[in-house]
């Protein structure tokens, strides 16, 4: 079985995956997920036990997989995939670019970490133009010359 560390993202698409493919069977997802039928099945097994708190029977997700074909219900808040905010997100693109900056990786074939900064970095791939420091008391931007108190 596999770590934690693997399982829990694995389980955040798992969901999304099976509400979006209703009915998909047994084999075709662990195929997918390149897990064995044992692996997928226990990983069914942990999800059915999850939910929103209260840990009620109408709070849990509902899977089942009965005669191979997977059927899950109540699994409405997971069923999109991950959204980061802005946070999270300059987090991780801050990582990535110190990952990518490492000389380990220079020897890494691909092209996947370059492409993923460039397309986080702003529209169309740009950094953001750089903007004036802001006070962090104040939401205002900073104070600008008028052209006759630039001249006097």
């Amino acid at each position: 079985m596999s770590g934690s560390a693997d399982r829990l993202p694995r389980l955040l698409a798992l969901v999304p995956y099976l509400m979006s493919h209703p009915g998909a069977q047994v084999g075709e997802v662990a195929s997918v997920f390149g897990l064995s039928e044992k692996q997928l099945i226990d990983d069914l097994q942990l999800v059915w036990m999850c939910g929103l708190p209260g840990h009620t029977p109408g709070d849990l997700i509902d899977v089942s997989w009965d005669g191979g074909e997977i059927l899950i219900d109540n699994a409405d808040t997971i069923a999109r995939p991950l959204r980061l905010g802005i946070d999270e997100a300059s987090a991780l693109l801050v990582a990535l670019r110190m990952l990518a900056a490492t000389p380990e990786l220079a020897e890494v074939p691909g092209d996947a970490l370059p492409r993923v900064t460039a397309s986080w970095s702003g529209p169309r791939g740009r950094a953001p133009p750089p903007s004036a420091p802001r006070s962090p008391w104040t939401s205002r931007p900073p104070p600008t010359r008028c052209r006759a108190c630039a001249r006097a």
